[in-house]
């Protein structure tokens, strides 16, 4: 029995509310082909409904595409010379999952990322959560192709600057565990 399952084994339906303050959205990508960067979205919010059934838990996450950093001014000003977000797209990037699944090689998330722009099927592979005081670390990570970051949140122009792909790495912390 993992962890995860032993964490719903027994759990009765509840709805925990994931803290911004310790958790984030990051994307790493390669842009102009050379250079590795790493955005931190830090405006992060949402909740987890939990339940004893992991393929009735759902995620739901809101990312204000604002928010968006490389955690200095420099590279800030290669994501924004990138057109890496493009208000076009809309102010907030969403992520509403299905169910959460028990895979041969661990756990999976699987739900939908999207934009005002459009909405696309995502899988994230899901670590072994981490209990702490109170609260739950769950982390997800999963790739996204660069026309599918395109389609989501960038300029379209953006598309010839950027690697093949994108991971993505998200990170909640939820309250209310026991």
């Amino acid at each position: 029995m993992t962890r995860l399952d032993h964490l719903l084994a027994g759990r009765t339906r509840g709805v925990c509310t994931v803290d911004p303050a310790a958790s984030r959205v990051e994307l790493t990508m390669r842009v102009c082909g050379l250079l590795g960067l790493r955005g931190r979205f830090t405006d992060v919010h949402g909740h987890v409904e939990w339940d004893d059934d992991p393929a009735r838990c759902r995620v739901h996450v809101d990312v204000d595409t604002a928010s968006l950093t490389a955690g200095s001014a420099r590279r800030d000003a290669v994501l924004a010379a990138a057109g890496i977000i493009d208000p076009e797209a809309g102010p907030v990037i969403t992520f509403r999952s299905h169910s959460i699944r028990s895979d041969p090689g661990g756990w999976r998330i699987d739900g939908v990322l999207g934009t005002d722009r459009c909405a696309l099927p995502l899988r994230l592979a899901v670590g072994e959560p981490e209990t702490l005081p109170g609260a739950l670390r769950l982390r997800a990570r999963g790739r996204v192709s660069r026309d599918d970051v395109v389609a989501l949140v960038a300029r379209p122009s953006a598309g010839v600057l950027l690697g093949p792909h994108a991971q993505l790495d998200l990170t909640l912390v939820v309250g209310g565990i026991s």
